[in-house]
């Protein structure tokens, strides 16, 4: 069989859809976070070695209400809303970049041109990738030399009349047979 490049975006499709749809969940429950959080904005200032936090609920006061350390409770709380807003817009992002990548994706495009030759121009043809169909064409007619059998050894043959070494592997063989997937005895 000629050497054919593989690309191996079969499942790319699955994996960023997967992807999407984590993303779209984690984006869901952030808002809901966010909108449990309490109103306003964390303000943080730094003096020297001193860091001193304020709570904004006025978008034109410039300071806010200074945050004691008792109130590491709504600390906490203005500092996640904070990291949750700049995660939505991350998200957000690469969410569309998702989307417009998938509706744009079509990976058997590549494979198109060699499918649409005759059977006699693919023979002479080196493909960048195949259709499934096409592939396993060209590999059942690649032709393979299976190792020969030593002398007295049992005799097993498999519904399509390959000999074989063991009744396990008539079971294989036959059982890929009746399922149609192609395959050669080794």
């Amino acid at each position: 069989m000629k050497k054919t490049a593989t690309f191996l975006n079969q499942g790319l499709d699955e994996i960023l859809q997967d992807r999407l749809n984590t993303l779209e969940t984690l984006f869901e429950q952030k808002a809901k976070a966010i909108e449990g959080a309490p109103r306003g904005n964390l303000h943080v200032v730094k003096r020297g070695k001193i860091t001193q936090f304020y709570h904004r609920t006025d978008p034109t006061d410039k300071s806010g209400a200074y945050i004691k350390k008792s109130n590491l409770s709504l600390l906490r709380k203005l500092s996640q809303k904070k990291y949750d807003q700049k995660i939505i817009k991350l998200l957000a992002k690469e969410i569309r970049h998702i989307r417009i990548f998938l509706r744009n994706y079509k990976p058997c495009e590549l494979s198109g041109p060699f499918s649409e030759l005759n059977e006699e121009e693919k023979r002479y043809v080196t493909p960048v990738c195949m259709e499934d169909a096409d592939y396993v064409k060209a590999w059942q007619v690649s032709g393979y030399e299976q190792p020969a059998f030593r002398e007295g050894t049992a005799e097993f043959y498999t519904k399509r009349g390959e000999r074989v070494r063991s009744k396990s592997e008539i079971l294989i063989a036959d059982a890929l047979h009746e399922m149609g997937v192609p395959y050669m005895y080794e």
